[in-house]
This record gives structure tokens, sequence and C-alpha cells, in this order.
């Protein structure tokens, strides 16, 4: 054997250990104790990989292919293997541990009333529903007057972060959980969600969500349903699996999460939280983003992340409303950008959570499916067309496998809604489009990041003075920038209703940017 025989095969041998080292530790339920390991092994898998190959467009695509699909495998297995905690015979933590607070602006209707009914069933100590909004408060009131548990309190400014705190000072219970007011639990939802605070080191639970479909027949309305369906059962499957892996999660959603209370009740939390600012102080206080500064606080302050993703833990939502959602999506994309890089500057996320650094925050910055595919596409053809290299496939039949591969992934994470649902793979192509679509949401998203003013919502006066104000100040460093945003933002963003904010109770007086609220 030459030397060069040796070293091929010498070679070969370590790749294909560092590539097997790197999926077991992706499933493994230690990975956040050996990440140094995991990094070294991520680096040698992709440095033997590279000595075999030597030309410019197969290293890009070998890139493109292994940094999406090596995520999307080991998320797939970790789900199929993810469990959650079981519920024990005798808890330390029952429901009478409990209360819930319900921040709302809009506390009537048949959709508020449901949610309280679903709350009220699990049998919590306490329910607090804060109101913002004129008239709100009387509101609350009549609709919650016949239950005995229910207290309602008033906040002066329709500011989700602002009327948590309000209620934080009136909790007496070990857990406190906070809950959307358009949100319906199952009968079973507390003692599911209290398992895992057995643990005295898991400091947040979070939950199963689903979008209740509302409209059966085919229709408009029916496929903007559909969309929001898959895209929580989505963010179900990315929380289950990456939680799984290593215990981390891009955010806890707020439409449903479990907290020891003794952790919002902390005063620096709610000096924190109620005074976050981005770009260095530029912007803020935010009032969007709440569940991501929840989240990131856990995981700074060394609590751990528990998803419980199970039937007993599955709330449901309404979601997908056309054009409410693609002022959502809009909402939402931008979070992804003011929240992924404050995760990244923290070195406990490094520390903690391998898996995570690059299965969601390095990929949120460039999952953008409608460059990406395209890039993907045209690196396994400008490969196989290029003159003088051996192939066994051409480059037509090469781009057409790799398309039906493309799409057969984009069916994995959806796939337990068309399970239950699967007379909605009528849309299919139409959600295939949507992604491609949410490209741009994106890509928008990013060039308007510091955009926090809710958009789709009428405002008071005094809340439109406030915005205009802020909004002149930016406009004299970035005043054409503002003015694009500011008219794409018109349009995508449209159809939520909102009250103004008034009454005397606990007066905190208004934030200095009116933000948005989830």
């Amino acid at each position: 054997m030459g030397l060069e025989d040796f070293t091929n095969s010498a070679l070969s041998v370590w790749l294909t250990a560092a590539i097997f080292l790197t999926l077991l530790l992706g499933l493994s339920l230690y990975t956040a104790s050996y990440q140094f390991i995991w990094y070294i092994s991520v680096v040698a898998a992709a440095v033997t990989l590279f000595s075999f190959v030597h030309d410019t467009i197969w290293r890009l695509f070998i890139i493109l292919l292994s940094f999406r699909y090596v995520r999307l495998i080991v998320n797939q297995a970790a789900f199929c293997l993810y469990k959650p905690v079981a519920v024990p015979t005798k808890p330390t933590l029952t429901a009478k541990d409990v209360t819930v607070i319900v921040p709302t602006v809009e506390p009537y209707g048949e959709q508020f009333e449901e949610c309280i009914r679903s709350i009220y069933a699990n049998e919590p100590a306490k329910i607090i529903i804060v109101a913002a909004g004129p008239g709100n408060y009387d509101k609350a009131i009549n609709s919650t007057g016949m239950y005995s548990n229910v207290r309602v309190m008033h906040c002066t400014v329709q500011n989700k972060r602002k009327q948590i705190c309000e209620a934080l000072s009136e909790i007496n219970t070990d857990i406190t959980v906070l809950c959307d007011d358009h949100v319906f639990w199952p009968t079973k939802f507390l003692p599911c969600i209290l398992a895992p605070f057995e643990d005295s080191d898991v400091g947040c639970v979070g939950t199963n969500k689903r979008v209740r479909r509302t409209i059966s027949r085919f229709s408009f309305a029916a496929f903007w349903n559909f969309i929001g369906c898959l895209y929580l059962e989505r963010h179900n499957f990315e929380i289950a699996a990456t939680n799984a892996v290593d215990g981390g999660v891009f955010v806890v959603s707020g439409r449903t999460s479990a907290h020891r209370s003794a952790i919002l009740q902390d005063e620096s939390f709610i000096a924190g939280f109620t005074n976050e600012y981005i770009c260095f102080g530029l912007f803020g206080p935010l009032n969007a983003d709440d569940d991501n500064f929840i989240t990131r606080w856990m995981v700074d302050h060394g609590k751990k992340i528990k998803i419980q993703y199970s039937e007993d833990a599955c709330i449901e939502t309404t979601l997908g409303e056309y054009p409410k959602f693609l002022s959502q999506c809009m909402r939402w994309a931008r979070t992804t950008w003011r929240s992924n890089p404050r995760s990244l500057a923290s070195g406990r996320t490094w520390w903690t959570q391998p898996w995570c650094i690059y299965a969601v925050y390095l990929t949120s910055f460039v999952n953008f499916a409608l460059f990406y595919d395209a890039a993907l596409l045209l690196a396994l053809w400008f490969g196989l067309a290029k003159p003088g290299n051996d192939r066994f496939i051409g480059p037509t039949a090469g781009v057409l496998t790799l398309s039906l591969w493309i799409f057969g992934t984009k069916l994995v994470k959806p796939f337990p809604h068309f399970r239950r649902n699967p007379h909605d793979l009528v849309y299919l192509p139409g959600y295939i489009l949507f992604g491609y679509f949410h490209s741009l949401i994106k890509l928008v998203a990013l060039l308007t990041f510091w955009y926090t003013a809710w958009g789709s919502r009428p405002l008071s006066d005094e809340e439109q003075r406030l915005l205009t104000d802020d909004v002149a100040g930016i406009s004299r460093d970035v005043a054409t920038q503002t003015d694009i945003n500011e008219g794409l933002s018109d349009v995508v963003m449209e159809g939520m209703n909102g009250d103004a904010a008034s009454n005397n109770d606990k007066t905190k007086g208004p934030s200095k940017v009116v933000n948005e609220q989830k």
C-alpha cells in the first residue's frame, strides 16, 4: 500500500468516525455535557470531507446540503425519540399551586369566555385577568362575574409586559401560568404541565399547541386557516426535537407557558422585562418578544426548560385569518432577527445548547427557502454540467431528483397535521408556495427589524402621539428607509382590533414606544 492509498484510507476512516460522532452526539440526551467534543467532531467531519472534494462548486453543494439536512435528520430522530415527563402518582404540585395570568385588550366575546371556562375547569387557585383599554375593566367583570376564583385588574396601557407585571404582586402560589386570551385548555392540562416541575432545576415549561380548524369547506379563508395550523405544527416539531437533544428551544411560546413564580417576581427580572431595548438602547422599551425575553432569562440564569408535547398538554388556539396572519408573520419574523442574535451573544447558550447553536440560531440566519433551494439546485446543476467531471447522472436528472427530495422533506414537519386532516392535502401546493413567499417576508423583516409598533390595530390618540414622536426621531437618521418600511408595513399589517388605554387603578404611564403585543 502506497502512502497516498494509506492517507486516503485513514481519511476515510476518520471521516466516517467524525460524521458518526456528529450524528450520535446530536441524538444524545447528554449533548450539552460534551460540547467541546461536539464542536470538534463537526469541524473534523467538514475538514475530512473536504479532503476528498477539491472542486469549489461541489464543496459549496456539500456545505449547503449538509448544513440543512443533517439538522433535519437529527431533529426527526429526536422528535421520534422524544418523551414527555410522566405525571407522577403523588405530585408535590397540584392545580392549587397555580395562578393563571391572562393579559387582554378584548375581555369579551365567545373566544374569551371559552378561554376562561377552560382555565376555570382546571381548578387553579386563582385566575387574574389584566384588562387594558377604555371600558375593558367593566367588560371583563361582566364576562367573568360568575367565577369565584377570578380577579380582574386594570392596566393603564395596552402593553403585555406591563399587564403581566401588574399581576405579579398578587401571586402567592409556587407556579404562574401566562395565558393568552384566545387559548383553550384540555381538562387535564395543569397536572401534565406541572409534572416537569418535580425537577427543582426546571424553571419554565412549554406546551403542545394546535390551531383550531375553523373552516372545513374548500375556500380562501380555509387555506389561510390551514397555513396557521401548519405554522404551529412546525413550531411543535422544532421545540420538541431540540429540547430532546440538548434541552434548548428558540422560544417557549407565550400562548401558554408555566413558570416558577419566584423567577417572575424577582426584581431584576421585572426591571429587565419592562425595560428591554435593542440596538444599543436605540429602540425600546419593547412590548413584543415577551416570550423570547423570558426564554433567554431562563437560559442565562441556569434554569432548565421542558416542553410537554402530549395530548393532555395540547392547547388549542385560533390562527390563520387573512390578512391578519400576514401581519403576525411579519412580527414573528422581526422577533427572530431581534432575539436570536441576543441568544448567540450569551456564553451560556454556547455552553449548554450546542445543538441549538447550529440547528436553531445559526440556521435562522440563512433559512430563506426561496434562495436556499435555488442555490442548492444551481450548485448541483453546475457541478454535474462541469466539463471533465465523471458523473453517473446528468444535470437535468440530478436537479429533478434533488427537487423531489426537497419536496419530500417539506412534508416531514407538518406530517402530524396531514395525518389528522388528510383532506388538507389539497392545499399542499399552496403551502409550498407560501413557504417561498415567507422568505420575502423574512427578508423585509430583516430590513425593518427595529419596527416594533403594533401595525394591525388602531391606536389611541395618546399612543399615536407617542409613536409619531418616536418615528420622527428615528427618521432624522434613516428617513428614506423609514418611509419605505412604513409603507410596506401598512400594506402587510392590517386587521387586528384593539382598544385604547385608560382608567386609574395603578398608573404606570404609557411606554415611550408603543409596541406590539402578541
